[in-house]
């Protein structure tokens, strides 16, 4: 008998395809878990952020009906004190300065009270005297005022005295004829 030399096989053959469909596999499987993935995320971000809108928007609108209540209540009660200056305009100043400082709060959202100018220039105030060349309608809050039939808030500003910031509530004070003799 002859010998003869038989070859190896080669078992390369199917290793060399299975590597080269893994090499092709690999890579599609890995953009569509990536492309998954974005489609995921965007979804998310925009799910997240329409609910992050909207709860923020109510959050707002919430705020907003508080701090109108709170106004709304600051100017009922400055309503009703300005309906007592109204009706006892015949007081004298001690006793009109009296009533003022009957109605100060410290803890109050008007911790110093009422007070108000004449349009000849008398300036009451329970809670502080100014210098005589003090000239109510010369301030913002008298000239906002003076036209108002209804108290009506005024712009931000910081307090000289006490540095922090404020709003002026204004509105006109009548007689008993309705002309206007103060704010």
């Amino acid at each position: 008998m002859s010998k003869r030399s038989v070859a190896p096989k080669r078992s390369g053959g199917k290793v060399g395809v299975q590597l080269k469909l893994m090499g092709v596999l690999i890579p599609i499987v890995a953009v569509v878990i990536v492309a998954i993935l974005v489609i995921v995320q965007s979804a998310t971000s925009k799910s997240i952020l329409a609910k992050s809108s909207a709860l923020l928007e109510a959050n707002a609108s919430s705020t907003v009906n508080r701090i109108e209540a709170w106004m709304n209540g600051i100017a009922g009660r400055l309503e009703s004190e300005a309906d007592t200056v109204e009706f006892n305009a015949q007081w004298t100043r001690e006793e009109m300065l009296a009533y003022m400082g009957s109605q100060t709060d410290p803890n109050s959202a008007v911790p110093t009270g009422m007070y108000f100018g004449t349009a000849n220039k008398e300036y009451f105030d329970a809670s502080w005297e100014p210098g005589p060349e003090y000239d109510p309608t010369s301030r913002a809050g008298y000239k906002d005022g003076v036209n108002n039939s209804a108290f009506r808030f005024g712009e931000p500003y910081n307090d000289a005295d006490t540095g922090l910031m404020v709003v002026t509530a204004s509105r006109a004070l009548k007689n008993s004829v309705g002309a206007t003799y103060g704010v």
